[in-house]
């Protein structure tokens, strides 16, 4: 079944329908329920039945957790963030902590847990982990949601049943980059390296379509070497962006991706918003009668742990996007 578009597609808008589908799931399948609680302790653990799992639970002044599963053994606040730039609340995640301090002291210290599960890319990781900095309460996680279509995919029926939608969904919401560190540049491997570079540009151009209401054109030229995207601020309208792979930059900077403006394009404005966005962007001179200005993706940034380049990328495109959008020249989609 994986492969497919998932019936969730069009059901899943917001990080709240995301969230019901997972309590449904996690009320509901008593599997997949033991084996999302296995992610989250070792050892023994409470039975946990599905009327201790509850959505948006009122803790007062504590806050309103995404999910809550509790009894009298075990309390887990999960906190949900289906978007990689979604910001966390000030009180989140120390208000769940003082809850679980000061509200259940009947529950041993080992089964509290706060959790966050998120996009392994979500901006805002240290933001949470330095929320959770305290010496003497350490029971926080964050989990990714491809640990949850790992979790789903040893359901033995899966494919059958609704929870391959559920993956369908996930598996392209939340794809793996499978490189490893230092790997992607390696000139030993370049079909490889070529094949995992295309890859980074249709998850980034999956990433830039899905959250801005801007239009693409595929674009490969292979007399100047280029193999990327064209964005427009509407179907006929100006070019605003590219993003891709451009072997003369590659090889005037050492390194193949890069997105930038063109100084010819009619929209002088997004011209002037790009070079003021990144101060120090590479000019580049095309035939000596176009000048572009462009951003690299360094080595560094490619050499990083793999789940850590989307969200590198997604931040650096994000920062351009977002100015567009507070110039009104774009808009960002809704949901």
């Amino acid at each position: 079944m994986p492969g497919r578009k998932s019936i969730f597609e069009d059901v899943i808008r917001n990080e709240n329908s995301l969230t019901i589908l997972l309590c449904i799931f996690l009320r509901y399948n008593k599997s997949f329920r033991e084996k999302f609680l296995q992610k989250i302790f070792k050892g023994k653990i409470p039975p946990v039945d599905s009327e201790d799992i509850n959505i948006q639970f009122n803790t007062k002044k504590y806050g309103r957790p995404d999910i809550i599963i509790k009894n009298d053994k075990l309390c887990i606040l999960l906190e949900i963030k289906k978007e990689p730039w979604t910001e966390l609340r000030r009180s989140q995640p120390r208000k769940y902590i003082d809850y679980l301090k000061e509200k259940n002291n009947q529950i041993i210290q080992c089964f509290k847990r706060v959790i966050l599960l998120c996009p392994r890319n979500y901006w805002h990781q240290e933001q949470w982990e330095k929320g959770c900095n305290d010496k003497k309460w350490i029971n926080f996680h964050i989990i990714y949601w491809n640990d949850i279509k790992q979790i789903i995919q040893k359901n033995k029926n899966y494919n059958d049943s609704l929870f391959g939608e559920f993956y369908n969904f996930l598996e392209v919401r939340y794809m793996d980059i499978k490189f490893t560190k230092g790997k992607l540049l390696n000139k030993t491997d370049v079909p490889e390296m070529m094949e995992e570079l295309s890859k980074i540009v249709k998850i980034i151009h999956e990433f830039i379509i899905s959250h801005y209401s801007i239009h693409p054109d595929y674009y490969s030229d292979r007399d100047r070497f280029e193999d990327g995207y064209d964005y427009k601020s509407d179907k006929n309208g100006r070019d605003i962006l590219y993003w891709g792979i451009w072997y003369k930059f590659w090889k005037k900077q050492y390194t193949p991706l890069c997105f930038g403006v063109c100084e010819t394009w009619d929209n002088k404005q997004v011209v002037k918003l790009f070079r003021e966005t990144y101060r120090k962007c590479k000019k580049i001179y095309e035939n000596d009668k176009e000048i572009w200005y462009m951003e690299p993706i360094t080595k560094d940034d490619l050499c990083k742990n793999k789940e850590d380049i989307k969200r590198k990328i997604e931040q650096k495109i994000g920062k351009f996007l977002d100015a567009l959008v507070n110039k009104k020249i774009i808009k960002r989609k809704k949901g």
